[in-house]
């Protein structure tokens, strides 16, 4: 258990040593105004459905009932379930992006009505960056899902070091976009994240290819055990909606304050999430997969022990 924590624990800490500089690199050539607000906003939102149906409720809920079929079932069923889970949650999320590219200005409208008010350009760019980065919200779920299979089968580290990607191709995209020129930093930069996420999701998908877990193709259906999946996703949904929920109301009281707001809050919750995620993260992600094989094989000592 401790020997997964640390594997956890240092990919994810690389990852925000990484995130750290690809967050200096945005304040070094966007600053604190109305274009690096935009993009603040351009990221919160597909990063928000990422909480929500990706690392969020979906995994809390897949990953004990993934690791209970694979352990009481064995690999067919359990892969069957995960290949379902997948299918649908792509044509989800497919049809809300989709919804959202349509909408973009009712959208931005709705998260930053701040933006139309200041007259600082912000509403265009927001439109204009969101529309980028919005297909990150199917690609960084379906990740989510993968890395959640590989997770309930101790394979933490291609599940941790996918994520690395997304600074590594943010870092590149930004100094792309400087190179270029410095307005075309941010659209590069939204650019960025949306391949980054087609980057984890393949390399996830070969990680899990690799350790015999390949995730079939299967029909979008409502099968019994999508609806328990999706009943014991409720709970997480109801916790994390209202953090969601207070999340999107800072957003749109920042949206209203001085201009660069929006950037100054950013730049100090990524001090913030720091411990959090190395170290709150890290546990969560390998304790789930080792308590859900206890309880699946009825051993409430081991159950105890590891807990303790």
């Amino acid at each position: 258990m401790l020997r997964h924590l640390l594997t956890v624990g240092s990919w994810t800490m690389l990852s925000r040593l990484l995130g750290l500089v690809r967050d200096q690199l945005l304040a070094m050539f966007l600053g604190a105004g109305p274009v690096q607000d935009a993009y603040q906003i351009a990221f919160r939102l597909p990063n928000m459905f990422r909480r929500l149906f990706g690392e969020g409720a979906l995994n809390a809920a897949f990953v004990p009932l993934f690791t209970s079929r694979y352990e009481k079932e064995g690999p067919p069923a359990a892969l069957l379930l995960a290949g379902q889970a997948f299918s649908l949650l792509l044509l989800w999320l497919s049809l809300l992006t989709i919804l959202a590219e349509i909408f973009m200005p009712w959208v931005i409208d709705l998260i930053a009505p701040g933006f139309r008010s200041h007259g600082t350009g912000r509403f265009a760019i927001a439109v204009q960056l969101t529309r980028i980065t919005m297909p990150y919200t199917v690609l960084i779920c379906g990740a989510a899902l993968v890395a959640g299979i590989l997770n309930a089968r101790n394979h933490f580290a291609a599940a941790s070091a996918a994520y690395i990607s997304f600074n590594i191709i943010g870092i590149a995209a930004i100094l792309v976009g400087a190179f270029w020129g410095h307005q075309h930093v941010a659209p590069t930069s939204a650019w960025g994240i949306t391949l980054s996420g087609i980057a984890q999701l393949a390399g996830l998908l070969w990680a899990a290819r690799k350790a015999g877990m390949t995730v079939p193709l299967v029909r979008p259906a409502l099968s019994p055990d999508i609806r328990l999946l999706l009943r014991r996703m409720l709970p997480g949904l109801v916790g994390s909606g209202v953090t969601q929920i207070n999340l999107t109301i800072d957003t749109i009281i920042a949206t209203l304050l001085p201009t660069g707001s929006i950037s100054w809050l950013y730049f100090a919750d990524r001090v913030n999430q720091l411990p959090l995620g190395v170290l709150g993260a890290a546990l969560g992600t390998t304790l789930l997969p080792l308590f859900t094989r206890h309880v699946a094989a009825n051993d409430r000592s081991a159950l105890q022990t590891s807990l303790n």
